[in-house]
């Protein structure tokens, strides 16, 4: 399942003013825009569709030229680069062309992450994802395979050890038994 977040250009006499969001349903909301969230375990795929676009657009994804999302852990508002994301898509929005992006948050790691969306004919927009760490199983955590592997040899070994250091009976022992 995926997060719809609308964007809704505010438009004062023709001319671009402002922009408001909605986040699952959530009534439009100005600056301070709300935070999106990336629990764990959880589909971590956010789709921000542009209503009524106006003729705006988002950026085309051709990169390293121009991309219609920059994303970068913390609270710094990034100028490039999508640390932690993967799968980026923008597609026509109804009749809107390249009025509807969707991106696959694959960061891991907890800790916010501050983005910029990117258009054509309106500014940047920049609220936040709170990523408590991504989505689901987007990549191993190979730090407890090893150990898992680590463990199970330490097991083995101690087990099967002494069974190869028993002492064999000498030659004398068997003749006298």
């Amino acid at each position: 399942m995926s997060t719809p977040v609308h964007l809704k250009p505010v438009l004062t006499n023709g001319q671009f003013d402002h922009w408001e969001m909605s986040v699952k349903g959530q009534p439009m909301q100005g600056a301070p825009y709300p935070h999106l969230g990336a629990t764990k375990g959880s589909d971590a795929t956010f789709v921000f569709m542009i209503d009524n676009p106006n003729g705006i657009q988002f950026q085309p994804n051709s990169p390293p030229n121009t991309s219609p999302i920059y994303v970068q852990p913390g609270t710094q508002k990034p100028a490039s680069g999508v640390d932690g994301l993967d799968k980026i898509k923008v597609t026509d929005y109804g009749s809107a062309k390249n009025a509807q992006l969707s991106v696959h948050d694959g960061n891991k790691d907890p800790g916010q992450l501050t983005y910029v969306l990117n258009f054509v004919g309106a500014p940047q927009l920049d609220p936040i994802i709170d990523n408590t760490g991504g989505g689901p199983g987007s990549y191993p955590n190979y730090a407890y395979i090893v150990g898992g592997a680590v463990l199970l040899a330490a097991i083995l070994w101690f087990v099967l050890k002494p069974m190869f250091r028993r002492p064999r009976p000498v030659e004398e022992d068997i003749k006298t038994r």
